[in-house]
């Protein structure tokens, strides 16, 4: 952020650089690094006319950061000036996503007004964004509708109709989906297995886990989460048992995806037996696989083991 301070200094000195593409790439450097606060006052202290790329900017910021409220505000704020510019559908699609988090269908109704009032409705991003809006507060008849009426689909349509599902407990739709999909995901294959997993059904969660050509944090959460729930160790080590007939650059990339997993859901049991899979084959602790292994061991409340592993790294 220091060097994002020096760079801010220089934005009223320099009357031949358009002000408006400083703060859009200021916004873009605090937004990534979560300083919502920083983006609130770089918009209202640098700049007299905002042009559209840093309202959108403004609002992504926020949204990204799921900052729903303000999201709203500085819409709406933007509504209300005079001499603001239009919404475009790169507003509308950061605005949406803040209306679903909120799950307020008021102001769900009345953005949905606003995308059809500036002609952004046939737009395919804003079409998914409203579709998604609308199954993630309930209104499944409307969100169906919107999916239907699609001209063109893209795979982010078909994959906000299979989470739409999902959320709805319509499994069994979700899946007929999924399985008619031309192409599908990692968030496709996550999103069933971890539906699959919620309900109790293991066995077509781990069948999908399988058959899915790579796998990722998100997946291995669901099934340990799963199993976990269901007081079994035993069977995500049998995810697991496949190592031996991997290579280097797969096995690493396995254990760091369940090490994450069991970090994020505390499950220290399943992480000290990986520990004892590295010491048995003597892997060595890189920074990769290391930081994962410390990782988990600190966010399970084991600072005296992370510790270790930290200095076996050194």
């Amino acid at each position: 952020m220091r060097h994002l301070y020096q760079i801010q200094a220089t934005i009223n000195p320099v009357p031949s650089i358009d002000p408006n593409i400083i703060v859009v790439k200021l916004i873009g450097v605090c937004a990534d690094h979560a300083n919502i606060r920083h983006v609130a006052l770089v918009f209202k202290h640098f700049l007299t006319a905002p042009n559209i790329f840093v309202y959108n900017a403004l609002l992504k910021a926020f949204a990204q950061n799921n900052d729903w409220q303000h999201t709203i505000y500085y819409f709406n704020r933007q509504l209300g000036s005079p001499n603001a510019p239009a919404p475009d559908e790169y507003t509308f699609t950061s605005v949406l996503k803040a209306c679903a988090g909120l799950a307020q269908v008021m102001e769900e109704e009345k953005v949905h007004c606003f995308v059809a009032k500036y002609g952004c409705e046939g737009n395919l991003f804003v079409r998914n964004s409203l579709t998604d809006m609308y199954f993630k507060v309930g209104n499944f008849e409307i969100a169906q509708k919107l999916f239907d009426e699609l001209g063109v689909r893209d795979v982010v349509s078909w994959n906000t109709l299979v989470s739409g599902y999902c959320l709805s407990w319509q499994v069994d739709k979700a899946r007929w989906v999924f399985d008619g999909m031309a192409e599908k995901t990692l968030f496709s294959w996550s999103t069933m297995i971890t539906t699959y997993a919620k309900f109790g059904e293991l066995g077509e969660a781990r069948r999908l886990f399988d058959e899915m050509p790579e796998r990722n944090v998100v997946s291995w959460n669901a099934m340990i989460a799963g199993y976990s729930r269901m007081r079994s160790i035993l069977r995500p080590l049998v995810c697991l048992g496949k190592c031996n007939s991997m290579d280097w650059r797969q096995m690493m990339s396995r254990l760091f995806s369940v090490l994450s997993a069991c970090a994020h859901l505390g499950a220290l049991d399943l992480g000290k037996w990986i520990d004892r899979f590295i010491r048995q084959r003597g892997m060595e602790l890189g920074l990769f696989l290391g930081n994962a292994l410390a990782d988990m061991y600190a966010k399970c409340g084991c600072i005296a083991e992370a510790k270790l592993v930290f200095g076996k790294m050194m």
